[in-house]
């Protein structure tokens, strides 16, 4: 398609081009000055050449990470990269200056893109656009169990989540570990839901780092909108305040419950009840937003997986809207 008519080519390419222009030219101000950067909360003092070392240690831990997911687990080959998505790659400074530190180039679009209005507007076929030594840490640290059918599903997320962890504990470069201590916070502890990990990473990356970074060498863009759009906030409550969803769950449980809904139809692992119980769960999970949401909608998922192909047929309507629903939010 073309790439002014994808949907992010505005709200998120074009203000990832701004954002990575201020931060190049940060980035080249320090190298140029080679002036030392302290933080004294975290008792660092940071170089050109000490920050581009943390730069590197992260990118070989993310590569160890997804040899992990690709060579050990079966979920991230059999996908094929289905999470590349529109509004997923989530820049973040960091992912900028890292880029910068690197000598590497943010990708530049050509005019007509491979990625459709559903895709995450960087994705080219199967293959990313960014560059292979850095991938948005979001991007980089995401996984799931894709869209099959598995048994046990929490019991597997702790098995990915157990080896990631091992990953993430061996190969963390030692100013995070400094974090770490002084937050008495363990940042491997996030990694059941990939998301948060991605956030809090940031987060950790933000204080010992990005933000005394941007105060002495880009203090122009922390009130710009390109600097507001690559910074993500803290993790939200992110089914609470969809209101489509608070919508559909709503309607879904009327309508259930005064029965009046088709069977579902082939391969679908569920019946009325079943649906009536999952809507009520799915409820529960956007109200008390437990820790282990990611597992628990996944679950939810595998039972509505084959509504994914029944569209335009009469029994479509609500098992499809399930479908699309957890499909989402996963």
């Amino acid at each position: 398609m073309q790439l002014q008519l994808h949907p992010e080519y505005a709200g998120v390419y074009q203000k990832h081009r701004d954002a990575d222009t201020l931060y190049r030219h940060a980035v080249a101000a320090w190298q140029q000055r080679g002036e030392p950067l302290a933080v004294a909360a975290y008792d660092l003092t940071w170089t050109v050449a000490g920050a581009l070392t943390l730069v590197q240690e992260l990118s070989r831990l993310f590569q160890a990470y997804n040899q992990v997911l690709w060579q050990h687990f079966s979920y991230c080959p059999s996908c094929g990269g289905q999470c590349c998505v529109q509004d997923a790659s989530d820049v973040r400074p960091f992912d900028l200056i890292a880029v910068a530190l690197l000598g590497e180039s943010t990708p530049t679009l050509p005019a007509r893109i491979d990625a459709g209005p559903h895709h995450c507007i960087y994705l080219a076929g199967t293959q990313c656009t960014w560059p292979a030594t850095w991938r948005t840490i979001k991007c980089w640290s995401f996984y799931c169990l894709g869209s099959q059918l598995w048994d046990a599903p929490e019991q597997r997320y702790r098995a990915v989540t157990g080896a990631l962890q091992t990953v993430v504990t061996s190969h963390l470069p030692s100013p995070l570990c400094r974090w770490e201590a002084v937050q008495g916070e363990q940042l491997a502890a996030h990694l059941e839901d990939p998301v948060d990990f991605s956030n809090t990473l940031h987060r950790a990356l933000n204080a010992i780092f990005v933000t005394p970074f941007q105060a002495r060498y880009a203090p122009e863009a922390l009130s710009t909108p390109a600097h507001q759009a690559t910074t993500a906030s803290q993790p939200r409550p992110i089914l609470l305040l969809d209101q489509d969803l608070i919508t559909f769950v709503m309607e879904a449980l009327a309508t259930v419950r005064e029965g009046v809904i088709p069977p579902a139809p082939p391969g679908v692992a569920s019946s009325p009840d079943q649906l009536l119980a999952d809507l009520e769960q799915l409820a529960w999970i956007a109200e008390g937003q437990p820790s282990n949401r990611v597992p628990l909608l996944h679950a939810l998922y595998q039972r509505y997986a084959a509504a994914g192909g029944v569209n335009n047929q009469p029994e479509s309507t609500i098992w499809q809207q399930m479908h699309d629903q957890l499909r989402t939010l996963l």
